[in-house]
């Protein structure tokens, strides 16, 4: 769907933070940390169900901080590390697919057409992944805490 649909990247001073990363799994749960001079970030992955899976994301620092999230849907059919292997496109082959990426209250949703391609890829037109902000949804954040 996409290699990068939910990136965080830091700034502090108007300057990119440069992580260092240390990535591992704990029972029930995949953890990111990410470490810089004044600054922490923590991402741990829990699947909550076979098809919900949580982000908790915890960031540190004593200095003040400009957060981006960004990313975007795959375009191209095959891809490998990020570049496309051929100038087949997703729409292309699959014209019944029409992702729609669209903004809702509380985060982002990605919606999906009805394919029955076996082998390759199976949607029931009903199909949907949702990313919601939490940040978003609190009436009252301390900045102290976020």
């Amino acid at each position: 769907m996409a290699s990068n649909f939910d990136r965080l990247t830091v700034w502090q001073d108007g300057k990119k933070v440069d992580f260092t990363l240390e990535a591992y799994s704990i029972p029930g749960a995949l953890v990111q940390k990410l470490t810089a001079k004044d600054v922490q970030v923590e991402m741990t992955l829990r699947f909550a169900t076979p098809r919900t899976s949580l982000l908790e994301t915890k960031i540190t620092s004593n200095k003040p901080l400009d957060l981006v999230w960004d990313g975007e849907l795959l375009e191209k059919l095959e891809a490998k590390e990020g570049k496309p292997l051929s100038d087949k496109t997703i729409a292309g082959e699959y014209p019944d697919y029409q992702r729609k990426i669209s903004a809702t209250r509380d985060g982002l949703k990605v919606t999906f057409g009805k394919v029955r391609a076996t082998w390759d890829l199976l949607t029931s037109g009903e199909s949907e992944y949702q990313v919601l902000d939490i940040l978003h949804a609190l009436k009252d954040v301390d900045p102290c805490y976020v």
